[in-house]
């Protein structure tokens, strides 16, 4: 797996020991990571630094997969591949995506991240859309804002 994909994760997800409901309402804990649903919700439910470490490298992983699934992803520079893996880290596969995975099956990455501005996930997460975006056309590390 790609180590960039661990620093960017750690920079758009945050550390939250504290199981918290996102804007959504759906409860998240440590780096970004889903609790299944509950009624009652996780209220009180607490991390520690290393269980939360520990959970990041697994869901990492996950999204890696996702991510090596799509069009010529071998292609991409470590940039590229860890900005599609945080893209599924946070939305899952990328399959229902038709016209960005077309883009990077022709290699074209300023596409790629037209598509990705294009679709609705600007809309739930902006700042980080337009950064990993950016990283995806560039394929360069782009400070986070």
């Amino acid at each position: 797996m790609n180590e960039l994909l661990i620093k960017l994760l750690q920079e758009e997800e945050g550390l939250t020991l504290d199981a918290i409901p996102d804007s959504k309402g759906y409860w998240e804990i440590g780096w970004g990571h889903d609790l299944p649903y509950v009624e009652s919700g996780h209220k009180g439910l607490v991390w520690t630094k290393e269980q939360s470490d520990a959970q990041l490298i697994l869901d990492a992983d996950e999204a890696w997969k996702f991510a090596m699934e799509l069009p010529r992803f071998d292609d991409c520079n470590n940039m590229q591949q860890a900005a599609l893996g945080s893209m599924c880290y946070q939305l899952g596969s990328l399959a229902a995506w038709p016209k960005l995975r077309a883009a990077l099956g022709g290699k074209d990455y300023a596409e790629a991240a037209k598509q990705c501005l294009m679709s609705n996930w600007v809309n739930q997460t902006p700042k980080r859309a337009y950064r990993e975006s950016l990283m995806l056309a560039t394929g360069l590390w782009i400070p986070k804002l």
